[in-house]
């Protein structure tokens, strides 16, 4: 029997897959903390591509996602929606720009039922009907990522 490592071989893939891994850690002051592990994995139905883009919500509401470019929208899978307010900043933000960022906040869906993002938070989940679904900042324009990916 040699020591000698065996090499893996890269196997290529015949359908894309998508994978998440996710922990919420609840620090409580009262006793000691929980993690909370979210984890998942499933073939896609499609080999279609992801995109990504950064977009700028205001406060009226706009399209979510106004072009699906080439992914046709009954094909959408897992939305990924970040809020880009108050990160990679160059400088250290002034008491009243960490004001004005906490009150950036995104509201997202569709009649009757919306869903919030706060400042450098994210939000994922699937739809039924991605075309339907609206945006808006609580106060002023915030930016956000939205990432889709086939089903």
């Amino acid at each position: 029997m040699s020591d000698k490592p065996v090499p893996l071989e890269a196997t290529q893939r015949e359908i894309n897959r998508v994978t998440v891994v996710s922990t919420i850690h609840h620090e409580r002051t009262d006793d000691r903390p929980i993690s909370i592990p979210l984890t998942f994995s499933e073939d896609l139905t499609v080999n279609e591509e992801s995109f990504s883009r950064r977009m700028v919500a205001v406060e009226d509401w706009q399209l979510l996602i106004p072009n699906f470019g080439f992914l046709d929208p009954k094909q959408v899978g897992l939305l990924i929606i970040e809020s880009l307010v108050g990160g990679r900043r160059q400088l250290n933000p002034t008491e009243e720009q960490k004001e004005s960022d906490k009150k950036k906040v995104l509201v997202v869906g569709c009649e009757p039922f919306f869903m919030v993002i706060r400042p450098r938070r994210h939000l994922y989940f699937e739809t039924l009907d991605a075309e339907q679904l609206m945006v808006r900042c609580l106060s002023g324009d915030a930016k956000y990522r939205v990432t889709v990916l086939p089903r």
